[in-house]
C-alpha cells in the first residue's frame, strides 16, 4: 500500500491532508476534519461539501511572487477566500447553510511533486463532483485509490481528469 500522494498522507487511522504532526485535516468517516494545535478544531460533515479545491507548492515556502499572485487569481476566481497560508490550504464551498470555508495546513518536510499535486487535486474534486464524498473517510477505499492514483504516469498520453474519472468508475 502507497502510504502517501503529495500532500495526502496515511496516518494512524485515517487519510490526512498535511503534516500529521501539525496543522492537517484528517479524513474521517463523518467528514473532513480541521486539526490545529494538537486539537480538532471542525469537522465538516461529507454531506455539506459542494465544491473542493487544494492549493499547495511543492516546497514549503511558496517560490515566488508570481506563484502568489495567481494563488489570489485562483481564488478568487473559485469563490474562495485567499489566505497567505505559504500555499498550504483547502477549501470548499459548503450547503446548509451555504457558506465559503477554508483551512491551512502545514506542509511536510519533503517535496510534493507537482504531479501528484495536480493529482490530488483533480481527485479530491472529482470525488465530491460525484457526491461520494462520504469515500473519503473510508481508509480502505483511500488506499485503494491512492494506489491507482500514484500509477497514473507523469507525462500519460490521456488526460489526467479521464484517468482519473476511470480509477472512480472502477472504485464505485
Amino acid at each position: 500500500m502507497r502510504r502517501e500522494l503529495g500532500p495526502l498522507e496515511h496516518a494512524g487511522a485515517y487519510w490526512v491532508i498535511g503534516d500529521p504532526s501539525g496543522e492537517h485535516l484528517e479524513l474521517k468517516p463523518e467528514g473532513i476534519a480541521h486539526w490545529s494545535d494538537g486539537t480538532e478544531q471542525q469537522l465538516i460533515a461529507w454531506s455539506r461539501l459542494m465544491n473542493f479545491g487544494l492549493e499547495t507548492q511543492p516546497g514549503r515556502i511558496a517560490s515566488s511572487k508570481g506563484l502568489e499572485r495567481t494563488a489570489r487569481i485562483l481564488a478568487h476566481l473559485s469563490g474562495v477566500p485567499y489566505a497567505a497560508s505559504g500555499g498550504a490550504r483547502v477549501g470548499a464551498t459548503l450547503r446548509n447553510p451555504y457558506e465559503d470555508w477554508g483551512a491551512d495546513f502545514d506542509h511536510h518536510s519533503r517535496r510534493y511533486p507537482r504531479h501528484h499535486i495536480k493529482l490530488v487535486d483533480e481527485f479530491l474534486k472529482q470525488v465530491i463532483a460525484r457526491n461520494k464524498a462520504n469515500h473519503l473517510g473510508d481508509p480502505d477505499w483511500m488506499s485503494a485509490a491512492v494506489d491507482k492514483l500514484s500509477q497514473i504516469p507523469k507525462s500519460a498520453a490521456r488526460s489526467r481528469k479521464s484517468a482519473i474519472e476511470e480509477i472512480l468508475d472502477s472504485l464505485s
